[in-house]
């Protein structure tokens, strides 16, 4: 009778510890199921998105199984950017591409990973290069006031059409010199120094940025005479 207690017990702690394992294994695998990260995006893994030519903006949903997953996306292209560049959660993000004043297309990728680094997805943006056109340059003054007999410094500002324009500027005389702005591209400015006037009368010089030319005036010296 003893004998037969002992084995029903001990059948009892076995069928007990086998449920308890099982119940354990359960909960490991909802835990484990709880932390894992599933990334995915819109547009799909592999999509390829077309950009305009000039700056454009394109957005991408990043979805993800958990408000705790830790996500990164990564742009192999300088002239594509990402924002954010990373994240926890669902969330969206902005695909900026730079203008293509280039003479050809361009492609990047942005790839989006999880914590544990690896690839999640893929999306393929292309872009077509801008049509040629001419660069026109605009300044901000063609012709500057009596310049002071004593000379001094000045500035005209430089404005294009885009911001891959190349402009120049040269002085037509050797009493206007350019201290800084000989070249450059895009929007910027061109300083300059005119000397003193010792001549006996007003003078008159040039300063050409690309093909515009500002003129610069500059007062005679005031004689005695002059000063009665």
């Amino acid at each position: 009778m003893l004998k037969l207690k002992l084995k029903t017990i001990y059948i009892l702690i076995i069928m007990t510890a086998v449920v308890l394992l099982s119940a354990l294994s359960i909960i490991a695998q909802e835990m484990d199921e709880g932390l894992s990260c599933a990334i995915d995006t819109l547009p799909k893994n592999g999509t390829t998105v077309s950009m305009n030519s000039y700056e454009d903006v394109q957005r991408v949903y990043v979805s993800t199984n958990n408000d705790m997953c830790v996500w990164a996306a990564i742009s192999d292209a300088e002239w594509l950017s990402v924002s954010p560049d990373s994240g926890i959660g669902s969330a969206y993000i902005a695909i900026t591409a730079d203008s293509n004043f280039k003479k050809q297309s361009r492609r990047g990728t942005v790839t989006f990973s999880g914590s544990d680094g690896k690839t999640a997805s893929a999306v393929i943006f292309t872009q077509n290069a801008t049509a040629a056109s001419s660069c026109n340059v605009y300044l901000s003054t063609e012709r500057q006031p009596f310049v002071d007999f004593n000379g001094g410094p000045g500035t005209i500002y430089v404005r294009t059409d885009r911001a891959d324009c190349s402009w120049t500027a040269h002085s037509s005389t050797y009493w206007i010199t350019i201290s800084s702005g000989f070249s450059g591209k895009g929007s910027g400015a061109v300083n300059y120094n005119v000397l003193v006037n010792n001549d006996t009368q007003a003078r008159r010089g040039y300063i050409n940025v690309s093909g515009k030319m500002v003129t610069i005036n500059q007062d005679v010296r005031p004689t005695q005479q002059n000063r009665r």
